[in-house]
């Protein structure tokens, strides 16, 4: 049973602490294995291993990971589109309202991200920030075959309370996990460009966050918490401009986001559940927009019929990840030259490693972390 089950060493230290693991590569270190082990037939863990066990230890970085078909709460379901249909991913807690039920935050996202171009064109005319100005450059495409406006919404399900959905974009850097979500606590940064003579040229807002509260949209779509009506949030991005929109059951919300060129944003919804059947991620489009598969897919840039390969899937936010530590560390030397220059930090002996660069999620993994990620070691075609 043990074997089947994979079990390996593992210890937990405090601030300060300092232990030291063995896991008998050398049994005789073992002070009482002749009298207490090796007569009941048990052997050391690293008994006739050559080298050093890799250890690995745990890291507080909140990371989004593909929902695997066996998550204890969460279950993904894809539905195909129709003609009169377009493709989801269905999101439902499974353990709702039972004994096993957890009700905590759930954040998600889709697996693979939108972005936006090298350098925008304001040649139109509109450089606004407001909803009107967006929802009349979005009506003067002539086509939506040249159109760089994309779409795609959400729909939460009569049961679930809106006031506690949040439906937007995160940047690769969203690191954020609590058990309780406040869009006005998210932090963002103004970086302001200027000349010498104190004149500003640029003034950009940025931030890791871009949403819309589902409590907002109660005015716009005359619904309630306990509605029996599904509520549709839709939102929309022009990577031409690096416009973002949103509307409610198709009514502008007038919440509109100005982002840099270059960024990368992927569809996110945060949600605290209140009932079994949570939310859809449809994949749909409006008259003179392209669906989200267009931006996302390079193959399917000129296609307006909305696809959901299987590539694209829902992730979800896990607090805790676990990293392999490395066979040697750098030797960081630190030294403070004077009060006025303050401390200098260097390391003279840089060390290689080989590592999987993930450049839509902005990060990097030890090749040899692959071991234990076989999501990444699937080729997709």
């Amino acid at each position: 049973m043990i074997i089947y089950l994979g079990l390996v060493p593992i210890c937990s230290l405090g601030l300060s602490q300092i232990g030291r693991m063995n896991l008998g590569m050398n049994a005789s270190t073992f002070k009482y294995y002749t009298m207490c082990g090796l007569q009941e037939g048990f052997e050391p863990f690293a008994v006739n291993m050559n080298r050093d066990v890799a250890m690995w230890f745990s890291k507080r970085l909140p990371t989004f990971v593909n929902v695997p078909k066996n998550h204890a709460h969460i279950e993904i379901t894809r539905i195909d589109g129709t003609i009169d249909s377009s493709p989801c991913l269905k999101v439902t807690h499974k353990t709702f309202g039972t004994q096993n039920s957890n009700a905590d935050m759930i954040y998600c996202r889709l697996s693979m991200p939108i972005e936006f171009h090298s350098s925008f064109n304001y040649g139109t005319g509109v450089t606004s920030a407001s909803a009107d100005a967006f929802q009349k450059r979005k009506q003067n495409q002539e086509t939506a075959l040249h159109t760089e406006t994309y779409y795609y919404s959400v729909r939460i399900f009569a049961g679930q309370d809106p006031s506690s959905v949040w439906v937007g974009w995160v940047t690769p850097d969203y690191h954020f996990y609590r058990e309780n979500f406040d869009l006005n606590k998210n932090s963002t940064v103004t970086v302001t460009l200027g000349d010498e003579r104190g004149r500003v040229h640029e003034s950009v807002k940025r931030s890791n966050c871009y949403m819309v509260w589902g409590g907002d949209t109660f005015a716009n779509s005359q619904r309630s918490s306990r509605s029996n009506v599904d509520l549709e949030i839709g939102c929309l991005v022009d990577l031409g401009t690096g416009m973002l929109s949103f509307t409610a059951n198709g009514k502008d919300l007038g919440t509109c986001y100005q982002v840099e060129p270059t960024t990368k944003l992927f569809p996110a919804v945060f949600i605290q559940p209140t009932s079994t059947n949570l939310f859809h991620f449809e994949l749909g489009k409006l008259k003179n927009t392209m669906p989200l598969s267009a931006a996302v897919f390079k193959s399917e840039e000129k296609n307006p019929i909305p696809q959901c390969p299987p590539r694209l899937d829902v992730q979800t936010i896990t607090p805790v990840l676990w990293s392999r530590m490395p066979n040697s560390f750098l030797k960081v030397e630190t030294e403070r030259i004077s009060e006025r220059h303050g401390w200098v930090v260097q390391c003279l002996e840089p060390l290689q490693m080989m590592a999987l660069h993930i450049p839509e999620e902005n990060r990097c993994v030890d090749i040899l972390e692959l071991c234990e990620q076989e999501d990444l070691l699937q080729f997709h075609y």
